[in-house]
């Protein structure tokens, strides 16, 4: 086991799970592991900072959604990264999420078949 990969791919899980969510573009699709290192954004969604700075004009609502995730994993990349962690530890995390992500895909259909149909 790569611990340094285990942890990079639980950060990443999280980054999905709380990305703000609108198309899903940014969450499933922007947020991507390349060697050791995260990258949100980029030509994928070049509006990705403006979700998680403050705003000049009113409240961002979704500001410090990176920071947040990032304390939210960290307990377990911890528990990763000194070998700490159990391979079910491991799987139980990263399907906590996936559920997440999976959910939030499933409510973004409904969404959009109910607006399908109010046309």
């Amino acid at each position: 086991m790569d611990i340094v990969h285990e942890a990079l791919n639980i950060l990443k899980l999280v980054l999905q799970a709380r990305a703000p969510y609108d198309t899903g573009n940014l969450a499933l699709n922007s947020i991507r592991i390349v060697g050791n290192a995260i990258y949100i954004g980029g030509e994928i969604a070049d509006y990705a900072i403006y979700t998680n700075e403050p705003w000049i004009r009113g409240k961002n609502p979704n500001e410090g959604w990176v920071e947040k995730a990032i304390e939210e994993a960290k307990p377990m990349i911890q528990r990763v990264l000194s070998n700490k962690a159990t391979m079910q530890d491991i799987a139980e995390t990263q399907k906590f999420y996936r559920d997440i992500i999976s959910d939030r895909k499933k409510t973004m259909v409904e969404n959009l078949k109910q607006l399908r149909d109010s046309i």
